[in-house]
């Protein structure tokens, strides 16, 4: 890509979302565009720790939703916690990543 600005319409995903590949399509100089964009040669690593997340070396945290204006962890009467990948981890969960439920 240049240094021209570049309108995005639509960026396309595989039906899982878990893929590094993905199709960037818009328009620049009213003319349209299509990439292809692959950031598989990242070689990124893999994220672990799915089943033990808040632990040091796990790339997961557990997270609660909350509206932020008191100190309860109760949103649209409930309460809820998900298992998230820590922002400061630098890793991809894999395209067959298989989110555990619980």
């Amino acid at each position: 890509m240049t240094g021209e600005s570049l309108e995005v319409d639509n960026i396309v995903t595989g039906p899982n979302s878990t893929s590094t590949s993905f199709l960037l399509y818009g328009t620049r100089d009213s003319a349209a565009v299509m990439y292809h964009l692959d950031f598989e040669p990242l070689h990124q690593k893999t994220c672990t720790g799915v089943f033990g997340p808040d632990s040091v070396s796990s790339d997961y945290e557990t997270w609660t939703p909350t509206d932020g204006r008191t100190t309860e962890h109760c949103l649209l009467g409930r309460e809820i916690t998900y298992v998230r990948r820590k922002q400061t981890s630098e890793c991809f969960n894999g395209e067959k990543f298989d989110r555990p439920i619980s």
